[in-house]
């Protein structure tokens, strides 16, 4: 699994400047990625949120990850982990995508609110607050 986790990393590193972002969903890469948030290794799926954060800063890409590859279920399991990089990962994910979709993340706002009560680290607390802000927020 480290090769897969090396190539996410990369990605992430890739898709930082915004025309990468564009070639990234071009290319498939939100699919790809989506489907790494559900893989059997932590680290993998830690890397598969980091690298679905850079790329869906794009509009089209926060589209595609809520509408075809349906990121929602995954990121809203992985908070739940007990690895707090993997909690801020999927974090900040969420916080990302979930301005395509505020719905597809409503469920996970009680998540959500209990990182922001209770998690040891407060980087981790912070942006659950932040992401729960943005999935409740209303026009």
């Amino acid at each position: 699994f480290a090769c897969l986790e090396w190539t996410l990393r990369c990605l992430f590193r890739l898709a930082i400047p915004h025309p990468a972002k564009s070639v990234a969903l071009q290319c498939g890469a939100v699919d790809a990625v989506c489907k790494c948030l559900s893989h059997g290794c932590l680290s993998v799926r830690r890397s598969a949120a980091e690298a679905l954060m850079v790329i869906a800063a794009d509009v089209a890409s926060k589209k595609a990850a809520v509408d075809g590859a349906q990121c929602a279920a995954p990121l809203l399991s992985m908070i739940t982990e007990s690895d707090s990089t993997v909690q801020l990962a999927a974090v900040q994910a969420i916080m990302t995508v979930a301005e395509a979709n505020r719905r597809m993340f409503m469920g996970g706002v009680p998540r959500l609110d209990d990182l922001t009560a209770n998690a040891e680290d407060e980087l981790v607390r912070r942006h659950a607050e932040r992401a729960a802000k943005v999935v409740r927020w209303k026009p």
